[in-house]
């Protein structure tokens, strides 16, 4: 976010379970001048319009990787332990090397003619860095509830579907 010009009095760490308010610029710019009612905050801390006024809020939830590297059940069993050809190390980072190796050169690992148009427009966009802000450097996946005004929106920049998650919230 910062190297796509993201100010740094804009950016948030987070690691899943936050709720933040967001304000409009209005209200963030009474904030700053002690015109609205103020969230109490450490003292040194930048001003914040109080919760209470926030416009819309975004939950922050840690989201599930899940490897498995062989056939399984369509329907999965929360009390059986899978076992197959994997071994108690096949995780998560396997995605990340898959992605960091195989994913982002994908213009390294396929021969020029088997790049069909669907492919090039993929690797045109990890490829882009200018306009595209993609890395393996995620720091972990998570998903925002964005809540507005009677509206709802699950958003998650991951290269996977939720259709099924989502038809089924």
């Amino acid at each position: 976010m910062r190297e796509a010009g993201v100010p740094e009095k804009q950016l948030l760490p987070v690691g899943g379970g936050e709720r933040i308010p967001l304000f409009t610029k209005e209200l963030h710019d009474k904030a700053a001048q002690s015109l609205v009612e103020l969230e109490q905050r450490p003292p040194g801390a930048p001003k914040s319009p109080h919760p209470s006024l926030a416009v819309a809020a975004v939950h922050v939830w840690p989201s599930l990787h899940t490897f498995l590297p062989e056939d399984h059940p369509e329907i999965m069993d929360t009390g059986v332990r899978y076992t197959g050809a994997s071994t108690d190390f096949l995780c998560t980072l396997n995605i990340t090397m898959g992605m960091k190796h195989g994913l982002l050169r994908l213009k390294d690992v396929i021969p020029e003619d088997k790049i069909d148009q669907d492919t090039q427009a993929f690797i045109d966009y990890v490829d882009d860095r200018d306009k595209n802000r993609f890395s393996h450097y995620d720091g972990g996946q998570l998903m925002f509830n964005i809540l507005t005004e009677g509206q709802v929106l699950l958003w998650s920049a991951h290269l996977g579907g939720y259709e099924g998650v989502l038809r089924d919230l």
